[in-house]
């Protein structure tokens, strides 16, 4: 009689775990999964420049290319003699690519080269700058923000 009580409340557990598993428990990954909407874009350096060059007048433009709910990627434009004047952000980090020409990223005094394929992290509260530098056409690159810019 005592093995049957011992034994029973672990008989139960055991069967009700299958239940629960069975009628469509899900692990964490498994919901991310679901909830969240992949993106394929790629960023080719000559669509981004014909479909989004500056206007004559323009020296910067920031657009954005996509966002999600932990972080949205903008495009980043700055003709030759254009400077991204120095700011922070009190609420997002930002990581910075390289996508064409060359510019200088300023982050708390501390210059950085910035050419394509090379990226900067900038934390946020922390000052930064970006400063067309040496670049016969525009600097393009792509600035992805966590959590999604806000315009603060």
């Amino acid at each position: 009689m005592q093995w049957n009580k011992k034994y029973a409340g672990i008989f139960f557990l055991f069967g009700f775990s299958i239940i629960f598993f069975a009628a469509g428990c899900r692990t964490r990954r498994e919901v991310v999964l679901e909830r969240t909407r992949v993106s394929n874009m790629t960023f080719e350096r000559d669509l981004m420049t014909d479909d989004l060059r500056l206007d004559e007048m323009e020296s910067a433009s920031f657009v954005l290319l996509n966002k999600t709910r932990h972080q949205s990627q903008h495009l980043l434009q700055l003709a030759p003699d254009a400077e991204l004047k120095e700011r922070y952000h009190r609420a997002h980090d930002m990581t910075i690519f390289g996508v064409s020409g060359q510019a200088i990223v300023e982050v708390e005094g501390k210059r950085h080269i910035m050419q394509p394929g090379d990226a900067v992290f900038i934390p946020r509260m922390f000052n930064y700058s970006v400063t067309a530098h040496e670049s016969p056409g525009n600097v393009i690159a792509v600035m992805v923000y966590s959590p999604p810019f806000d315009g603060s």
